[in-house]
């Protein structure tokens, strides 16, 4: 019932060509990680990272390995986008690469929910959410 209501959430704003904005509630709802366990955006979370190019996820990467308990000290999700990628590629090569990381990160593997989120060419998308509300959309070239 949750995929369903999250479907029914990103199509309709994906009809309406709109991406996620500043007091847009997030739906609750799960994710994919790299292990094909499902990852809970929940009230509780803070903060929802997006990279969108192969350099920002290894900024994130490199900030992460060096700040191992960023995520749970910050409650923050961490997401890439997949989509560009053939899903060859991704199962075969990426998927089984980022299994070796020490941190949860969400796949986005489709182009409709990658939309989703707010884009800033070359940087970094941060979401501070509050109770599921969208407080403040960052874009940063590095996590700090």
């Amino acid at each position: 019932m949750k995929r369903i209501l999250f479907s029914i959430f990103f199509f309709g704003t994906l009809l309406l060509g709109e991406s996620l904005k500043v007091g847009d509630t997030f739906p609750q709802t799960s994710f994919k990680n790299q292990f094909e366990d499902n990852i809970f955006l929940s009230k509780e979370t803070k903060q929802f990272i997006v990279a969108f190019s192969k350099d920002d996820g290894e900024k994130i990467k490199t900030f992460l390995l060096k700040n191992p308990n960023y995520l749970q000290l910050h409650n923050a999700l961490y997401a890439a986008d997949m989509s560009q990628a053939p899903s060859l590629m991704v199962n075969i090569f990426m998927k089984p690469k980022t299994r070796k990381y020490p941190f949860s990160m969400i796949l986005l593997e489709e182009t409709q929910h990658v939309s989703l989120f707010p884009k800033n060419e070359n940087k970094i998308t941060i979401l501070t959410l509050d109770n599921r509300q969208i407080k403040k959309i960052e874009y940063k070239s590095n996590l700090e």
